[in-house]
């Protein structure tokens, strides 16, 4: 508590703090980023998700019927809390723009801002506000910024499925043949 304050308070610190959340088994939490500008209403997850409306809109009402802990990013993406799922493995998707963070990873927190001019992102593509803020569970924090592992909920049973199937790298196989001394082929598989 004592080093956040002077994280916060510090005279000789400039500009606007920015905090990163560790995901996976360090904090006890998983996050689906849902990286939203790559989005268009045909996406396979709204699919998924249901609803109607904008898709920002879309994602934050089914964030709120699962009782699930949702950031706005300042790309007006979305941050998805669920407790630590260590099957999941933690990967980007550049196709789908839907990113698992868990273990080794972090995601910015609550209170932080991009700059408009800087990332990935056109300027015209930075949300709204710029900051990440809570869509769900507002004020639902642990020292003030990071979000408790006992506020997140099992991620549900269907949507790691959809996960699994959608977003999750496939394992490769390998196909090697040889013969046996008696002149019979087999086959085997490798996982790569």
């Amino acid at each position: 508590k004592k080093e956040r304050h002077r994280w916060t308070t510090d005279k000789h610190t400039t500009g606007h703090k920015n905090w990163g959340l560790p995901t996976g088994k360090a904090n006890g939490v998983t996050c689906v980023d849902l990286d939203l500008y790559g989005w268009d209403d045909a996406h396979p997850f709204l699919d998924f998700i249901g609803g109607t409306g904008e898709p920002l809109a879309r994602v934050v009402a089914w964030a709120a019927a699962h009782n699930t802990p949702a950031v706005i990013t300042g790309h007006d993406g979305a941050h998805l809390f669920f407790s630590h799922v260590p099957e999941l493995k933690s990967n980007p998707n550049t196709t789908l723009h839907i990113d698992i963070r868990n273990d080794g990873y972090y995601v910015v927190g609550v209170g932080s801002k991009i700059n408009r001019a800087e990332g990935k992102c056109a300027p015209a593509d930075v949300g709204t506000l710029g900051f990440y803020r809570w869509a769900t569970h507002e004020g639902r924090t642990l020292d003030g910024r990071t979000l408790a592992a006992a506020t997140a909920p099992p991620m549900p049973a269907d949507l790691l499925d959809w996960l699994n199937t959608h977003q999750q790298p496939k394992t490769k196989t390998k196909s090697t043949s040889s013969k046996t001394k008696d002149g019979k082929r087999y086959v085997r598989y490798i996982r790569l």
